[in-house]
């Protein structure tokens, strides 16, 4: 399966980016989001997954998340993961996307 999202062990671009879209591929308004988290698990695991705060790119209307990898960071994930997107409404209640499956990410090992 090809990855939805790769960045090469080491590197902090490209910035991991995202869309909300519900089930008919329409971005979701994301004005009443009150947080955003990317939570990544390796791939086929059960394990307890990391989660990384997402940032709103405006307008919040087009759906769009981004995370900026900080340094270090993409230094010991080789690999493939898992990863989903979790909104807090205002509401305080949860939506996950993509609904009904999950984000494939691929950390490349460098040559170094």
């Amino acid at each position: 399966m090809e990855p939805d999202y790769q960045i090469k062990q080491g590197d902090r671009l490209p910035i991991f980016e995202f869309t909300c879209q519900d089930s008919a591929g329409v971005a979701v308004d994301l004005t009443n989001a009150t947080s955003a988290l990317l939570l990544v698990r390796p791939q086929a695991s059960t394990g307890a997954a990391v989660s990384y705060t997402l940032a709103f790119v405006t307008p919040r209307t087009s759906g769009k998340l981004q995370y900026a990898w900080a340094a270090t960071e993409t230094d010991a994930l080789v690999g493939t993961y898992e990863g989903e997107v979790q909104i807090t409404w205002s509401s305080g209640k949860l939506e996950t996307f993509p609904n009904g499956a999950s984000v494939v990410i691929s950390i490349v090992p460098d040559f170094n």
